[in-house]
This record gives structure tokens, C-alpha cells and sequence, in this order.
């Protein structure tokens, strides 16, 4: 069961993470079963931003220069899509990608855009109401990580018996918080 004060800590982190500027109009083209759609309404909605609701992100393409999109947030194999399409709009100053692992390549194709001045990775299960850790990419990040825990929040690595994994090891996730 997942509560509601999970949502209430994700979107306190958001507003603490992003400016007013980044949240004034967040693309909402998530279908509102999948948890990317949590963030995407109530983010922008519980700081005065507005919520532009299109079909899915690839519908960007009709109306790219009519948009006044701060924030685009979708998973890194739409967002190429977008980016091969030239459909991301130029008041677009902030994308997230999440759902997906993202290539250093991307990284540097979304910075090269005219607008864009931040490009964040996101990691996180459902269960963990959306995302759980964060992570700033620049342009000269050769090998982008899921990034560190948001507030609330600690992340383990462990081994088959429970046991923490020492740097470099392969493990299994453990979020907690």
C-alpha cells in the first residue's frame, strides 16, 4: 500500500529541486495509469504552474511552436523520438528522463537544444510512489548514473544474503524511506 504522504514527500522534493521558472507549464502526456502522470499533474499544480495535456509527448510534433512547455518529463526512447522529429519546443528549459537507462549521447543531443538548460535522470519503482533518486546531467557526462536519493529516502546495494555490496559489485536495489 502505498500512502499519500509518499506523494506529499515526492512533490516537497520537487518544489525544493525545480524553480518556478521549470514548473510554469509541465507537459502532462503520460496516461494517467502509469506513475510518471503523479508527478506531472500535482508538481506543477501545487505551485501555481499549469498542466498542458496532450495525447502523448509524440503529438508535440503538430503543435511545437505554439507551446509554451517549461518541462517535458518521459522516458529517454520518446524523448530521441522527439529530438529526430525537431518537436521539442524552445521555451522547453528543462527535460526529464526517466523509465528507461539514458545514453551519454542523449544527454548531449537534449543539452544542444536551443532552450535547454537542464537535463535530469530519474529512477524509481511505482512502489516507491514514482521516483527515488535524482541525478543533474551535464553534457560531458560520458556514463549517466540513476543519480542519489531524494529527501526521505536511502538506497542499499545488496548481495544475495542481504548483505551490502562493495563498490563496483553487482547487487540488487534496496530503496527505503
Amino acid at each position: 500500500l502505498v500512502g499519500h504522504n509518499n506523494v506529499v514527500n515526492l512533490i516537497q522534493w520537487a518544489l525544493d529541486r525545480y524553480t518556478h521558472e521549470e514548473t510554469k507549464c509541465v507537459l502532462f502526456s503520460t496516461s494517467i495509469c502509469f506513475d510518471i502522470s503523479v508527478f506531472e499533474m500535482f508538481l506543477p499544480l501545487s505551485c501555481g504552474g499549469t498542466v498542458y495535456v496532450v495525447s502523448d509527448a509524440l503529438s508535440l510534433v503538430d503543435d511545437t511552436p505554439s507551446l509554451p512547455i517549461s518541462l517535458i518529463n518521459t522516458v529517454p526512447s520518446v524523448m530521441r523520438e522527439l529530438l529526430r522529429m525537431n518537436a521539442i519546443p524552445t521555451t522547453a528549459r528543462t527535460i526529464n528522463v526517466a523509465g528507461e537507462p539514458v545514453n551519454a549521447d542523449l544527454v548531449r543531443d537534449l543539452h544542444a537544444q536551443p532552450g535547454v538548460s537542464r537535463v535530469c535522470n530519474l529512477y524509481g519503482p511505482t512502489e516507491t510512489t514514482v521516483y527515488s533518486t535524482f541525478c543533474e546531467l551535464t553534457s560531458k557526462d560520458s556514463s549517466p548514473t540513476i543519480g542519489r536519493p531524494i529527501r526521505e529516502t536511502s538506497i542499499r546495494l545488496e548481495g544475495e544474503n542481504g548483505d551490502e555490496v562493495n563498490a563496483g559489485d553487482v547487487g540488487e536495489i534496496v530503496i527505503l524511506g
